[in-house]
This record gives structure tokens, C-alpha cells and sequence, in this order.
């Protein structure tokens, strides 16, 4: 039976790894190394071993962290493709109007809650404009890309059971992924972590401190969501 909770409590089950994990969370470029952390949990539920992940073991990270990358790129080049060739100048006046609020920059080096609050309603209403006029276009890529990043947790946790690149693209494994309760959870798991970044984004007025609250979340993200979907995965076989 999937645990949840337990999945909530992963990131926190080794202060140590804990620690480490936000600092190389918070370094851009070396924060791939959190996609190798959890495909290590992963590896850590299918083998039904009782002691907390760890740091311990770099090589496997590092290694596991860029079959992991490439994976997820190969899921998402059908993605990148129609984005290009569909929504390119979409996408282009997309990141100037984010680019001129300033969100970015405030984000990283830090400003009150309020005037963040303020940016990104203003943000939001103009991007509302954009995707509006371009209903159909954005609704088609974005079902696209919902669906690979929907079917990603699977084929990255049997790439784990496996140790092999193909195993990530094999539609037996995969497809369990289309029942109610994977989705019950999946759904479940991206408004935890809505809620946990809304949270924390009061905090989000100093450059340091940023760096380190993205990485926060970018650990309990892969920490978390690797437990809880290995646990679904190891359920549906």
C-alpha cells in the first residue's frame, strides 16, 4: 500500500544528506546530481533496503544523474520540437514580458513578499493575454508535454529496477502509469509542492537564502517524488 506520508518524510529521514542535498541544490549546473540522489532512493525501495539514501557513493550519483538527464531529454524532444516549430514566436514573446517584469531577477537576489506578490499578478495577467490569443497552439503542445512529464516518473524508476537506458522507454512498464490512483498521487504530490513553494516564497527577500530555499525544494522534489512514485511503481507490477 502506497505510504504518502512516508514518501513527506523521505527527504528528512538524514539531516546530513539533507543539508548536502540543499547545498547542491542551490548550485546551478551541479544540481543535476539531485536526479542521481533519487533515482538512488529508487533503487533503495526496489531492493526493500531500510537505510536512508545517502550522499555516499558519488560515482553511481553522477552516473545515474546523467543517463537520468538524457532520458528525460529524449522524452521531451518530440516536446521541444512542436514547441519550436508551433509556439516558437510564442514562446519568444513569452520570455521577453518575463524578462521585463523582472521576476527572474527578484527571485534570485531577493525583494519583499509584497512587491513578488505584485510582480507576478501583474505577470500573470499578461501572459493570460498571450496564451488567450494563442489557445489552441499552447493547449496541443502543452497536452503533449503534460503527457511525457506524466509518463517520466515510471520510466525513470525502471530505468532504476534496471540499470539499463532502454527499460526507460518500455511501454509495458510505462503504461501502468494510466490508472486512477497514479494519478490520485501524482496530482497530490505537484499541489504539495505548490503549496510548500507558496510558503516558502514569503521567505524569498535575500540572495542567499534563495539560493537555498530553490535548494530545499529541488531536494525534497526528487526526494519525495522518487519514494512516492517507486512506491506506486512497485505497487502496480
Amino acid at each position: 500500500m502506497v505510504d504518502f506520508i512516508e514518501s513527506l518524510k523521505s527527504p528528512f529521514r538524514n539531516w546530513k544528506a539533507l543539508l548536502l542535498g540543499i547545498a547542491i541544490g542551490a548550485m546551478p549546473v551541479i544540481n543535476i546530481l539531485l536526479v542521481g540522489f533519487g533515482l538512488g532512493e529508487a533503487k533503495r525501495l526496489i531492493r526493500g533496503k531500510k537505510k536512508p539514501m545517502t550522499w555516499w557513493g558519488m560515482s553511481q550519483i553522477l552516473y545515474d544523474s546523467i543517463a537520468g538527464l538524457a532520458i528525460t531529454l529524449c522524452y521531451f524532444l518530440l516536446f521541444f520540437l512542436l514547441l519550436a516549430v508551433l509556439a516558437g514566436p510564442i514562446l519568444v514573446k513569452v520570455l521577453m514580458v518575463v524578462k521585463q517584469s523582472g521576476l527572474v531577477e527578484n527571485v534570485l537576489w531577493g525583494t519583499s513578499p509584497f512587491k513578488l506578490a505584485s510582480i507576478i499578478s501583474s505577470l500573470s495577467g499578461k501572459l493570460a493575454v498571450i496564451a488567450t490569443d494563442n489557445l489552441e497552439i499552447l493547449a496541443f503542445t502543452s497536452l503533449v508535454g503534460i503527457t511525457f512529464y506524466y509518463l517520466l516518473p515510471f520510466s525513470l524508476v525502471n530505468y532504476a529496477r534496471k540499470q539499463e537506458a532502454g527499460s526507460a522507454f518500455s511501454a509495458r512498464e510505462i503504461k501502468r502509469a494510466f490508472n486512477p490512483k497514479y494519478f490520485f498521487y501524482w496530482a497530490l504530490f505537484h499541489f504539495y509542492i505548490l503549496v510548500l513553494f507558496v510558503v516558502l516564497s514569503l521567505l524569498f527577500f535575500l540572495p542567499i537564502l534563495n539560493f537555498l530555499l530553490d535548494g530545499f525544494m529541488l531536494f525534497v522534489y526528487f526526494s519525495t517524488g522518487f519514494n512516492l512514485f517507486t512506491q506506486l511503481f512497485i505497487e502496480n507490477r
